[in-house]
Formats: structure tokens, sequence, C-alpha cells
């Protein structure tokens, strides 16, 4: 009966999910706090996050502690098939992959408990597994039975991409995840190695890479995300910008807990300078690593510490990836043909040139700068001319990174 269980239950997740991916993403699961991008178009995307009504700072932490009652049984099943399969295995392994069994926990969790907060979701669930002998993940679950209940802030891109934000609580950086879904995948919690195997696809396939910079920086810039709307920029494209807004956002919300310090959980800016540098890695099939160009896949970009500490991601590689930044830099800031100087001098003086001269990471230092939290207006004056010539520097290093290789090893 236990095999049959599992069979059955197996199948009903399998066709559920052959379905989504047919049809495109599944409708979102609403939360009352809940947010649409094009409406705060106009402002930086810093802003968006700080904007004291409804900004996503404003709603993350008010969702933290808002009080909400459990989900009925059928709002959890709809939740199962709302997330895509990796998702779905964490929280189905719990309860032996045994619907009925996760049935029996979630009326007894709304019989007993009837509500809870994302603050303290995990030591409820956890609680209910003990009294029940289950062995089950009690984080896991706790974001998902949140999230499924309709507590955490939904973000919504456009109708088929859209992402859950669940359980940042102020101050404490290692808080809280987000899942994204697109038409390509159901709601995940992107990792940083998901993201870069997705990007690197993209990169080295025939795509309009302008067009994807470009779209980027008019998100960091404007909160725009009208790129969306045009048809020119395929599914594939929206599936890696939609993971990179969703991890952006929870690790610029980490670093706006720490006042937005450059070396204190910068790793929203290490995500986005990676994420530029990533054109001419592709380009080149070269990283820097150990202090030596080495021929390695961006997956590099993310990385585990040497230290034994337990510690990984995209800020681990700082200081290489961050070395390459300025020698591409001021290869173009110094060249001898004034037309490749052009981007660079531009850049240089809208934001100013910082010691290293790595523009990569000065154009990130100056949208996510502290200033910016008395002033969010001051990217305003320069967005449009920054965004244009980054986006040319970009792009001319993508035309001549063969020039830039034959320096680099001399």
């Amino acid at each position: 009966m236990k095999n049959q269980n599992f069979r059955n239950s197996m199948i009903a997740i399998l066709v559920t999910f052959l379905s989504a991916q047919v049809f495109g993403t599944p409708k979102a699961i609403m939360s009352s706090h809940y947010m649409e991008l094009w409406d705060y178009e106009g402002l930086t995307f810093l802003q968006t996050m700080i904007h004291e009504e409804e900004g996503v700072v404003q709603n993350f932490d008010s969702d933290f502690k808002q009080e909400y009652k459990f989900g009925t049984w059928s709002d959890i099943k709809y939740a199962i098939d709302n997330f895509d399969d990796k998702n779905r295995k964490r929280v189905l392994r719990s309860f032996d992959y045994d619907l009925k069994k996760m049935q029996k926990f979630t009326e007894r969790l709304i019989r007993e408990y009837k509500s809870f907060s994302p603050e303290n979701i995990s030591d409820k669930i956890g609680d209910l597994l003990k009294k029940m002998k289950i062995r089950g993940d009690k984080y896991s679950l706790g974001q998902f039975f949140a999230i499924a209940s309709g507590a955490g802030t939904l973000i919504v891109i456009d109708e088929d991409n859209y992402f859950y934000n669940i359980g940042y609580q102020d101050g404490e950086v290692r808080s809280g995840r987000s899942y994204g879904a697109t038409e390509l995948h159901n709601a995940n919690d992107a990792s940083h190695l998901m993201y870069l195997r997705e990007l690197e696809k993209f990169l080295k396939a025939d795509n309009d890479y302008r067009q994807f910079y470009k779209a980027i920086m008019d998100f960091l810039t404007d909160t725009d995300v009208s790129v969306y709307d045009d048809p020119s920029f395929n599914k594939y494209g929206e599936a890696v910008l939609t993971d990179y807004i969703t991890v952006y956002t929870a690790e610029l919300r980490r670093h706006l807990m720490k006042d937005l310090h450059p070396y204190r959980a910068p790793w929203g800016n290490d995500m986005t300078e990676a994420t530029f540098l990533s054109l001419f890695n592709v380009d080149s099939g070269l990283m820097m690593l150990g202090g030596d160009l080495k021929k390695a896949s961006i997956k590099n970009h993310w990385a585990l510490s040497k230290t034994g500490s337990g510690r990984s991601g995209f800020g681990i590689n700082r200081q290489d990836r961050r070395e390459l930044q300025s020698k591409i830099s001021n290869h173009f800031r110094y060249h001898e043909d004034s037309l490749k100087r052009v981007s660079i001098q531009k850049i240089d003086a809208l934001i100013g040139k910082n010691k290293s001269g790595d523009v990569y990471r000065g154009v990130m230092e100056f949208l996510n700068n502290r200033k910016n939290l008395n002033n969010p207006y001051r990217v305003e004056s320069v967005e449009d001319e920054l965004v244009d010539a980054f986006v040319d520097f970009l792009m001319l290093v993508h035309d001549n990174f063969e020039e830039v290789v034959e320096e680099l090893y001399h």
C-alpha cells in the first residue's frame, strides 16, 4: 500500500509538472504583501527597495512578524505543484512522498496551531514533526507552508515572471529565501551555481547581449522591466534576467542590513560585477583564479572558502575577479585609439574613477552607495548616460576581447 501511495503521488506530481512546462508559468500564490515592479518605474531599484511606504524592505519587514492563518489542504496541494521539482522533492521527502501523510500533517497543523508568522513558523512546524515522529526539515517546510498560506512578499515582473520572498529578518544577513518563477521553471530558489549555469548557456548561444545587459542596467537605474514586453527578448533571456532579479533582490536586502558598506555583505554587487564580466569570460574562456589567468567556466565566479569556514558565494573570488576587471578597464582607458577610450571616459566623467580603475566595480558602488540612502535621487541626473556608456563599454570589450587577451599575456 505504501508503494502504491508513493507511485500515485509521484504520477500526480509528474502530470502537474509536465503541464506547467507545456502551458507556461503557473498562476502565482497570492499574498497580502504584493508588488508589481512596473509600478516603480522611474525609481532606481535601490529606491524601490527602501521606499518608506511600500518598498521591498518595508514589505519584507512587515511580513516577517505578521500573523497568518494556516492554509487549507487545497491551498497546500496547489502550492506543491507551484514549485519546481527540486523544491517539490524537498517538501515531499519529509512525508515519504505520500500525499495522504502530508494531508494528515496539514490538517493537524491547522487544528492545533491555527496561525503563524514567518518569524515563528519553523518552530511550530518542528514541534508538530516531533509530535508525529516525522523526520523532516522544519526550515524548508516552514518556508513552504508559509508561502502556501499566503505569507511572504510576491513581486511580479510580468504575467510569466514573478518571485516569492519569505523569512527576511532585519539584521540577520543569512536569513530569508527568494523563489523565482519563469516560463522555463516553476518557483525555484535559484542557487548562485544554477544562475551561473543559466547565464553561461545564454552567453554561449547566439543571443542579443546588448539587449540583455541594457535590461539589467535599466532595472538597476530605473526599475524598468519593459524589456519583457519586447517580442525579440526570448524566453531564455527572460529566465536568466528573472533569476538575476530574484537573487539580486535577496542580496541587496542583505547588503542594506549593513547600510551598503562596500565590504560588508556586498553580494549583490559581487553577483552583478560577475554577470557583467562573464561576457568577456565566455568570449575568451579565461578567468582570473588564484592570481593567474586560467581556462575556466564562469561557474567559478562562485566558490567555497579555502579557510574551512564553510562560507561560499560570489565574494570568495572577489580579489581575483576585480583584478581582471581593473586590467580590462585600464586597457581601454589608456588605449592608443581615442575611439576606444570614449565609453570609459564617459563613465569616469559621470561617476568618477576609483583607485584601481575598475569600472565594473565603480558602477555598482556608485549605484549602491550609502550616500544614496540620504539622497536617493543622486543617480537620476546621470542614469540615462550611464546606462548607454556602460553598455557600450561591455560591447566594446566583447568586440575586442582578443586584443585584451593578448595584452593580458604580455
